[in-house]
């Protein structure tokens, strides 16, 4: 098969054996320090902290002690920067689009920022009041509020919590994200077996309190209580990309780490999880020139389901996937498959469900 762009696409059923060799490819897609620097320029080291010292080195190094702590009973998580990646590199984007690099440190030191998080503004009105009448960046704001919308949780991370919900049937995982109100709800999120990722999602701009200001700590009670659980808060853990939000849920007693990529918080709760290999290799969502399109009525779907790689008609609430594995960047090799609308019948396995729904795409340079 020939792509657009002239590539040959080599496919392949997933196979068993043919990833034996790899459990031990790159941990990382993304370099955390060029996402410390980013997050540095804009909120500076007083809310980000030390941007400089954590690497991979470091990850492996605290590996023995993270393996002596206790299994949690409850997971949280937050969404941007640790579920999704990092919302920073498009809001840079957008600034460097009207030559205006001041613009992501303002916008989060506004009052009017805490007033969108906790919901008291829409997205609308606050690019208004933000603007202050000046049309270009009012329209590089909205443009970037609607690149949020469409961004996917981390494979990385539905990969994982997938193997989380299988080896630990009973661990209850949530959601505590400051985030705005959004005239268009989201699909909900699933793993590959169409569970739902989180148990519960306590949003900031529901509840009407924000991480990170006063009051916030009653979202993580809120969390806990919907999860239904009543058992110690040292046995609950929140990982967050902000260092200063880890202040209040480790005022409850809850166990916190700070991670500030996808790729790092999944490496993080791997370790203390004590789940050390990989089923496949790490996975990750495309850079656009890699992106592959396998949506319903894409040329590529449509070929993948004359093959039996993809079905032929997509359900709405399923959504088709190709991720990149995090290796062979001059040979892109992708996992193709479906995240199902609804949940799976018959017990399916993370094994089974890569045997029997999903292939793997090389495409070759022309």
């Amino acid at each position: 098969m020939q792509d657009t762009n002239g590539g040959a696409i080599h496919i392949q059923r997933r196979e068993r054996r043919s990833w034996e060799n790899l459990r031990c490819w790159l941990l990382f897609n993304k370099q955390p320090g060029d996402v410390r620097r980013a997050q540095s320029d804009i909120c500076g080291n007083g809310w980000w902290g030390d941007c400089t010292t954590a690497n991979v080195t470091m990850l492996f190094s605290i590996e023995n002690s993270e393996a002596e702590e206790p299994i949690p009973e409850v997971l949280l998580l937050d969404l941007g920067g640790i579920t999704f990646p990092s919302p920073i590199g498009s809001l840079l984007a957008a600034a460097n689009s009207i030559r205006d690099p001041g613009l992501p440190r303002r916008m989060v030191s506004s009052p009017l920022w805490k007033e969108l998080e906790c919901g008291f503004l829409t997205i609308p009105e606050f690019c208004e009041q933000f603007a202050k009448g000046k049309a270009e960046v009012r329209e590089a704001l909205l443009g970037w509020f609607e690149t949020l919308r469409g961004m996917e949780p981390s494979p990385r991370m539905i990969v994982l919590l997938t193997e989380l919900r299988l080896k630990y049937p009973g661990l209850k995982i949530g959601a505590v994200t400051n985030n705005f109100k959004h005239p268009t709800p989201q699909r909900p999120m699933r793993d590959l077996r169409g569970e739902l990722l989180f148990d519960t999602i306590v949003e900031s701009a529901v509840e009407g309190l924000a991480k990170g200001h006063q009051g916030g700590e009653r979202l993580f009670k809120t969390a806990l209580e919907r999860l239904d659980y009543h058992g110690p808060s040292s046995a609950v853990l929140y990982l967050d990309d902000l260092k200063h939000n880890l202040a209040q849920p480790a005022s409850l007693g809850i166990r916190t780490r700070h991670s500030i990529t996808p790729e790092e918080a999944a490496e993080t709760i791997r370790k203390i999880f004590r789940i050390p290999s990989y089923t496949i290799p790490p996975l990750s969502t495309p850079l656009p020139r890699f992106a592959l399109d396998v949506s319903q009525g894409s040329s590529l779907q449509k070929y993948l389901a004359s093959i039996g790689v993809l079905p032929k008609d997509i359900p709405d609430q399923a959504r088709a996937f190709a991720w990149q594995f995090s290796f062979g960047q001059s040979n892109p090799t992708y996992l193709i498959g479906v995240i199902p609308g609804e949940p799976l019948k018959g017990g399916y396995t993370l094994q089974r469900i890569l045997e029997e729904n999903c292939a793997v795409l090389r495409k070759q340079p022309p």
